[in-house]
């Protein structure tokens, strides 16, 4: 999956792990984690807010497969 910060900054996801930004932002800047192409129904957890003293490390993001809905053939 795609992630961006503050609607640029990609970095690719492929599968469970921590990510880094290589965008660097500092205290006070405001700051929006997104999941940009969606390959499933996404949450994005404390994904947004200001940057305190530190780095950020608790966007958590938890995405479930779309449902597909089995054709049914009437004969």
């Amino acid at each position: 999956m795609l992630l961006q910060l503050n609607g640029t900054n990609d970095v690719t996801q492929n599968g469970d792990g921590d990510f880094t930004f290589t965008q660097k932002l500092i205290k006070d800047d405001p700051f929006n984690v997104q999941v940009a192409n969606p390959t499933g129904r996404c949450t994005v957890q404390n994904g947004a807010g200001t940057v305190a003293q530190s780095n950020v490390k608790d966007v958590s993001i938890s995405c479930t497969p779309y449902a597909t809905n089995p054709r049914s053939f009437s004969r």
